[in-house]
């Protein structure tokens, strides 16, 4: 995840540990490929 939304290597453990809150846009972000999965290889190449 970080090598395609940037932030550093500890930057997702950190949200997935709790000691930082992700913005609300990233937020928005992943649920958007969520329900579209097909859009993650747009965000590559962006």
């Amino acid at each position: 995840a970080a090598e395609i939304f940037g932030g550093g290597i500890n930057a997702f453990s950190r949200y997935e540990n709790g000691k930082t809150k992700p913005s609300l846009a990233l937020v928005k972000l992943f649920k958007l490929l969520d329900r579209h999965p097909d859009l993650l290889n747009e965000v590559r190449t962006a």
